[in-house]
């Protein structure tokens, strides 16, 4: 298998940017979450466009991304999950936020599609991009697989 070599400071500037990310949703002054919210997330997907590279052993190369990314988002999710259910009500009442009333199904299925505004992933917002980031892979991985064959002349 083809080992390619690290860039030390994109991946420096990708670990900043996913703190960025994460600080974005937790810091309280306005002013600067929306100055964060301008650049963190184009920053981190911009970053991570620049190492990309799709190899020839496409089962090889998810099976990597599933195992590096989607297992441990899973895992944290499910722990976030059910930490949300054992004391989310309780913490909601005290921070005087209104919650979609859901039960364990809903907040799977939000985990599964990542998405904050439907309010079934209140238990950990912050975690959207990791399968946005996946799917984002995907569709370039099938853009590079088109391109590829149409200079083969497959197309």
């Amino acid at each position: 298998m083809e080992q390619t070599k690290r860039i030390t400071y994109i991946d420096a500037a990708k670990g900043l940017g996913i703190v960025l990310i994460v600080f974005g949703h937790i810091v309280l002054n306005d002013d600067l979450r929306q100055y964060i919210y301008s650049f963190h997330v184009p920053v981190f997907f911009f970053l991570s466009g620049m190492t990309y590279r799709l190899k020839e052993d496409l089962a090889g190369t998810w099976k990597k991304r599933m195992s590096r990314l989607y297992l441990p988002y899973l895992i944290f999710s499910l722990i976030s999950i059910l930490l949300f259910c054992l004391m989310g009500k309780m913490a909601a009442s005290r921070l005087q936020v209104n919650l979609v009333d859901g039960n364990i199904g809903s907040y799977l299925a939000g985990m599964l599609y990542a998405n904050s505004r439907t309010g079934y992933m209140k238990w950990n917002t912050p975690l959207w991009f990791i399968p946005c980031l996946l799917a984002t892979y995907l569709i370039a991985d099938v853009i590079e697989m088109a391109v590829r064959k149409a200079a083969r002349g497959g197309i």
